[in-house]
């Protein structure tokens, strides 16, 4: 007997190997029996000349017997046969869309598994939030900050430090993402056709070397910063890795470009650490000061960078020669920017609320400022809520309508300090200059009388520390020989307000922001070597609890300000040189106490 193509073959070469769909031959087949010529005059001999279609057994897939017509066609009037076509087309359809179905669910596992793979890939992409913890993979507030700023900023910043709380996402940040991104020139989420835009601009070529520096080798290098390379390393971008004398991964190599990133642990000698050359060094937890200036030096050649990630409970040099370094000039250094985060950064993101709240019981009060708050623990006694990045800003010129006040401070075997404090139309409060003047009562006086007729300000009072005043039977003393020479100006001098306590808690209520904004800013420019910034952000209780006398002198001035409660006013039409003495000016006329 003649075999021919059936239907299903024909099917199988003219459609399903040009469809879309990935599957197998059904195997099923359908039998299909040729009638040769001399069968067909038998079969018409025997029928009256009419070709007969015979069945044989049960209608099953192959029992399909034809004879001399097209069994898959659906408009046959043989109802045998639509009924096998459509049970048969069933059955075929079925098996097509459970393939599809089960090629489409392998496809999507495997797209699952390359994601989790390679999940740093993916941070911050729309419909990726089942990559993290708690239903977010995307930056955290602070780490949206510094992927902002080292964007705008890069090339200028040489000194990054992302400090605070424990868990607030500071090693995945710095530990972590920051050595990956500089290995391969651009945030790792990027398409790559956006270049490698971070070795352009720190003019930087790989093979890239990259200093990580730990605590202890086996609490801290070997259990959270290698877990945390595994984490956000794509299993994608190969590194070749290589033990040390510890049994620890200590090298890892990037296999594309030859960058080489070394661990190293804090608790090595010094000497360890000389004669590298590179181009970062990131530090998880404050290093040892020996240990820093070692690798300070070898970034010299490649005019590199350092990225701090730390929880401030030691090492407090780290406060004063990095987070508040000043430049040349003694201003606030701009080649620093400084982050600081409390555990609740993280909530939502890599942490929940219970669990904080869980460690925060565990947690002492001091603790909880440092670990929880994100307060350095040397520096839960300071008096003032003072910020560097939020209240200092950059010098403008005073609007002459504005309010000024003035307060003196009168030094003792060291120069007198006045500070000048302007209060705007909106009553924001604004520290514009602080100068230290060496002489008597004259000269100081003569440096107010100056700056008011050199920069056009509005004076509005001026006080003097009330021990100025001490010796009344002294007719030359210091408070005297400033009131007579304001006064030939039309300003008088007042007696500030000794109530310590009550100035700096009002001072801290303009410091704290409101909607984003604070109520008081110090300008830049204000004083010489950054004297104000450098007083103010490092003022203390002593061991009494007593606001310490030490480097004060700004301070003590700022209080007796804020204690004045400057409020406002329009300024009225009297002459240019006249002013009006105070409202509230209780000194008898006469006498001038």
């Amino acid at each position: 007997m003649e075999q021919r193509k059936t239907f299903l073959d024909e099917w199988w070469e003219e459609e399903a190997l040009n469809s879309p769909l990935v599957c197998d031959k059904p195997t099923d087949a359908i039998d299909v029996e040729v009638v040769t010529e001399t069968e067909e005059a038998e079969n018409a001999d025997n029928n009256d000349g009419e070709t007969k279609t015979t069945f044989t057994g049960e209608l099953e897939w192959n029992d399909f017997v034809v004879g001399g017509f097209n069994p898959y066609n659906p408009h046959s009037e043989n109802s045998q046969e639509v009924l096998f076509y459509k049970k048969w087309r069933l059955e075929e359809l079925k098996y097509l869309k459970g393939k599809e179905v089960e090629e489409l669910e392998e496809a999507k596992k495997k797209v699952l598994e390359f994601e989790r793979a390679n999940k740093v890939l993916f941070f911050g992409h729309e419909g990726k939030e089942y990559l993290g913890k708690y239903g977010k993979w995307e930056p955290n507030p602070g780490q949206v900050e510094f992927f902002n700023v080292f964007r705008d900023k890069a090339e200028y910043i040489k000194a990054w430090i992302f400090a605070g709380a424990n868990r607030s996402a500071k090693t995945f940040t710095f530990t972590g993402i920051v050595p990956l991104m500089v290995c391969i020139g651009r945030f790792p989420w990027e398409d790559p056709s956006v270049g490698t835009w971070i070795w352009d601009r720190l003019g930087w070529k790989p093979p890239i070397k990259i200093r990580v520096i730990g605590q202890d080798w086996t609490n801290h290098v070997k259990s959270v910063i290698i877990p945390c390379f595994q984490e956000v390393f794509p299993k994608v971008m190969e590194f070749e890795t290589r033990k040390n004398n510890q049994g620890v991964d200590a090298t890892w190599k990037y296999k594309e470009n030859g960058s080489l990133i070394e661990l190293l642990s804090n608790y090595s000698e010094s000497d360890v650490f000389e004669g590298w050359s590179g181009h970062i060094v990131c530090y998880d937890e404050p290093p040892k000061r020996d240990i820093r200036v070692a690798c300070v030096r070898g970034l010299v050649d490649n005019n590199g960078i350092e990225f701090f990630a730390m929880t401030l409970l030691k090492e407090a040099w780290v406060d004063k020669e990095v987070i508040n370094r000043m430049d040349e000039e003694g201003n606030p250094d701009d080649t620093v920017y400084s982050i600081n985060v409390n555990i609740y950064n993280n909530e939502g993101y890599g942490l929940n609320k219970n669990g904080i709240e869980q460690f925060k019981k565990s947690l002492n009060e001091d603790e909880i400022s440092a670990r929880i708050d994100g307060v350095p623990s040397y520096k839960s006694g300071l008096c003032l809520k003072f910020q560097r990045k939020i209240h200092v800003i950059k010098s403008f010129e005073i609007p002459s309508h504005w309010m000024v006040d003035v307060a003196i401070d009168i030094g003792v075997a060291k120069p007198h300090d006045v500070t000048y404090l302007a209060t705007s139309d909106k009553n924001v409060k604004y520290l514009i200059r602080s100068v230290q003047v060496k002489g008597n009562g004259t000269l100081i006086a003569d440096e107010i009388v100056k700056e008011m007729n050199r920069s056009g300000i509005r004076i509005n009072r001026v006080i003097v520390d009330p021990l100025a005043k001490a010796d009344k039977n002294n007719e030359n003393s210091t408070y005297e020989q400033i009131d007579m020479h304001l006064s030939r100006f039309g300003l008088y001098l007042e007696v500030g307000s000794k109530d310590k306590e009550d100035g700096i808690r009002r001072i801290n209520e303009y410091m704290e922001t409101v909607h984003g904004t604070s109520g008081f800013f110090l300008l830049k420019d204000a004083s010489p070597n950054g004297r104000a910034v450098r007083q103010i952000e490092n003022w203390m209780y002593d061991e009494d609890g007593k606001p310490s006398k030490d480097d004060d002198d700004v301070c003590e001035n700022l209080y007796r300000l804020f204690l004045l409660n400057t409020i406002y006013e329009e300024m009225e039409d009297i002459d240019d040189h006249e002013q009006k003495p105070p409202v509230n000016d209780t000194r008898n006329k006469v006498t001038g106490y």
